[in-house]
């Protein structure tokens, strides 16, 4: 009996390996038939794929236009968007912390989809803030957060209190179809003492702001081909030559290019209140200082160079005597500022009232 059980096992082995197998060789078959690796695992759908939709995105969250004043303020105009960029969301509210409250957050409107993933709201005329941003609301009904924008003040375009000519609707200052206009936006986060923002704007093209400052006289050369301004800006005078900041003083003024357009000359004030003195630059080449100024009057206007523009021609004093210079050799001392210094036509010679003791006299000095 023992003898036919093992006889009758063996062959009921063999058949269960047999199926064993082929069905291997049947699942191999059937995995390189359908193109799966047979080492490789099948990894299954996440659970999480779809709540990761739902959750959305913000790519991006901005005023525009804008302008940056320092690192800490962004300022703008009227008619100026706050625009979101944004994917997977329903809605978008704005936000923002009102400066000078104990209030965290103001509820700024609802913001309008104007793009696949565009959401935008026009800003109102009035708004400073010491905190900005966006919340949206996702596929699941959760708020996210935008960035930060941070210091937001409103500004309003309007001419400079202290300009003269070429500031805000006054139609800049025009040489043939040349034109420079300074943009004065007043910054209204101090109610009590505003700032100004100064916009230099070059034949219809930005060129650069300047800061709580003040743009000056504007000059463009007699072929309207070079210009040049003064600015004052944290507390020194420059002049910006054809876009090119110069050295800065404690005050400039009078720039002037030569009526042949080679040349360019202005005075600067150098030390210190109240020991300042002053000294023409002439292409970039300071002259001497004096301590009792420099004057420049002449029948034609305040000018420095000769009308054939081969001379530089100014008064000046020092100590209790006052004189011409010209091309910075120092005249005769009188006892009074010099008046009426005139040039000839043809810039041969130079006329003036002088002061010596009692008598007042013409003279006439000649130039070549």
């Amino acid at each position: 009996m023992k003898k036919s059980r093992k006889r009758g096992f063996a062959p009921l082995a063999v058949i269960i390996i047999i199926v064993a197998l082929a069905a291997a060789v049947g699942v191999l078959v059937y995995q390189e038939n359908v193109g799966i690796n047979p080492v490789q695992e099948i990894t299954p759908v996440s659970t999480n794929t779809i709540s990761q939709t739902q959750e959305g995105s913000i790519s991006s969250f901005a005023i525009v236009p804008s302008t940056k004043e320092g690192q800490s303020w962004t300022m703008y105009k009227k008619g100026a968007k706050a625009i979101l960029k944004a994917k997977n969301i329903t809605s978008a509210e704005l936000w923002y912390t009102p400066t000078g409250t104990e209030i965290k957050s103001t509820f700024g409107g609802t913001m309008s989809k104007v793009g696949v993933d565009t959401w935008e709201l026009e800003l109102p005329a009035n708004l400073l803030t010491t905190s900005f941003w966006a919340e949206a609301t996702n596929l699941t009904g959760k708020k996210i957060k935008s960035v930060n924008i941070g210091n937001v003040g409103y500004g309003e375009a309007k001419p400079s209190p202290l300009g003269t000519a070429g500031r805000g609707d006054e139609g800049g200052v025009t040489c043939g179809e040349r034109t420079i206009m300074v943009e004065t936006v007043e910054d209204k986060r101090m109610s009590d003492e505003p700032a100004y923002l100064d916009s230099v704007w070059v034949d219809g093209k930005y060129d650069r702001s300047y800061s709580n400052g003040y743009i000056g006289d504007i000059v463009f050369s007699s072929d309207c081909k070079q210009y040049a301004y003064e600015v004052y800006t944290n507390d020194k005078w420059f002049i910006v030559l054809n876009g090119k900041q110069l050295k800065s003083y404690e005050f400039v003024n009078h720039p002037e290019f030569s009526l042949n357009g080679i040349h360019f000359a202005y005075i600067a004030l150098i030390g210190q209140y109240p020991s300042w003195k002053a000294l023409v630059v002439v292409d970039g080449v300071e002259g001497k200082s004096y301590e009792g100024g420099i004057k420049t009057d002449t029948n034609h206007g305040a000018r420095l160079f000769s009308p054939d523009s081969k001379h530089v021609i100014y008064s000046a004093g020092e100590g209790k005597k006052w004189f011409v210079v010209i091309d910075g050799k120092e005249g005769k001392k009188y006892d009074n500022p010099i008046e009426i210094l005139t040039f000839s036509a043809d810039s041969k010679k130079v006329t003036y009232k002088a002061t010596l003791g009692s008598k007042i006299e013409m003279v006439t000095e000649n130039l070549d």
